[in-house]
């Protein structure tokens, strides 16, 4: 019973190897860029970071007030973390 030779096993090396000379690449590449705007006169500046004509002190309290924004966003975030971390403590 256990010795008996089943010569009709079908083994999964043939699928696997079937067609071993094609390349079939893992990741692929796609140049094609799509733009989120239908023409490029669609797009209009409406806020500019700072008036560049405006006088050197005005500039800077505006690099200084983006500044202040930005490091605002940065400390969200660092206490979105701290709450995540100290809820994975709990549980």
């Amino acid at each position: 019973m256990f010795s008996k030779k089943d010569n009709n096993i079908k083994y999964v090396d043939g699928e696997i190897t079937e067609g071993a000379n094609r390349d079939i690449p893992v990741v692929s590449t796609n140049n094609t860029i799509v733009k989120p705007y239908l023409s490029d006169d669609d797009v209009k500046i409406t806020k500019f970071f700072y008036d560049y004509k405006d006088s050197t002190d005005n500039q800077e309290k505006k690099k200084l007030l983006y500044s202040m924004r930005i490091l605002i966003c940065k400390i969200q975030e660092l206490i979105m973390l701290v709450r995540m971390f100290l809820m994975l403590l709990v549980f």
